[in-house]
């Protein structure tokens, strides 16, 4: 049906953005990003993706979830950038400069 189709597709998104989420939230912490989630991490995406959300209202509340690790993040990084020399709009001459120099090493 097309409903539990929907609801499929949902959790398959919400699978995708819960694992970049938790990557992100690493590369905030300064640790390195892993290529394979485990642990708990894993655990909780995998139910997302095997077990899709079986009503729109349990859906929402996991896009909630979603929406609320993405405000953490984004103040995470809000926080990281407070007081850095990191320009929010650096000129394109410079980045295309900064490759050219990291070609020659």
């Amino acid at each position: 049906p097309k409903g539990v189709a929907a609801l499929s597709r949902g959790s398959k998104l919400l699978y995708h953005a819960h694992h970049k989420l938790f990557e992100l939230h690493r590369m905030l912490n300064r640790e390195l990003p892993q290529v394979e989630l485990g642990g708990a991490e894993r655990e909780f995406v995998l139910g997302l993706r095997e077990t899709p959300a079986p009503t729109a209202h349990e859906l929402l509340k996991l896009i909630l979830r979603a929406e609320e690790e993405l405000a953490r993040v984004k103040s995470g990084l809000e926080e990281l950038c407070q007081g850095s020399d990191l320009r929010e709009d650096p000129a394109v001459e410079d980045v295309l400069l900064w490759l050219k120099r990291l070609r020659m090493l």
